[in-house]
């Protein structure tokens, strides 16, 4: 099955081949998948946001139900986003917008 892959490229020629779509890694790591990603900053909000409401249902001793809702909701949010925020990536990294292909796999995307 094919793939939309946006393709990233360097003044050097290297390129990185970024998947469009849902993030299956991001929703269910949400902040640490921000984190690999190496967006400090993103991150760093999402894990602070994730501690603070965490913080406030715990103070109000609301069921861990609402709890797993949060995270639920969160992880939908930066899996959702996951397309945004590895362009974000790569354009932190110097990488320009090339094209976007279909193709099988990231390898396969960067191959063509």
């Amino acid at each position: 099955m094919k793939r939309a892959y946006e393709l990233y490229v360097d003044d050097m020629g290297n390129r990185r081949a970024v998947p469009l779509g849902f993030s299956i890694a991001g929703f269910g790591l949400s902040w640490a998948w921000v984190l690999m990603q190496r967006l400090w900053v993103e991150g760093a909000v999402l894990g602070v946001v994730n501690v603070v409401l965490a913080g406030v249902l715990y103070a109000n001793r609301v069921p861990w139900g609402f709890y797993a809702g949060l995270q639920v909701v969160l992880g939908m949010v930066v899996g959702a986003s996951a397309r945004a925020l590895r362009e974000l990536a790569a354009e932190r990294r110097g990488l320009a917008y090339s094209c976007t292909v279909h193709a099988r796999d990231a390898a396969t995307a960067i191959a063509m």
